[in-house]
């Protein structure tokens, strides 16, 4: 039974890593951005 839960959770974090990536550069785009902003 564990070894079928290690599996699906491994293959949840092969899903979510690449989203995890892409929310983490957008919230740095979006710093950034709010950054240029206030040095106007």
């Amino acid at each position: 039974m564990k070894r079928t839960v290690d599996k699906s959770f491994q293959e949840t974090n092969k899903l979510s890593q690449p989203l995890l990536q892409q929310s983490v550069n957008i919230t740095q785009i979006i710093f950034s951005k709010e950054n240029t902003a206030a040095e106007k």
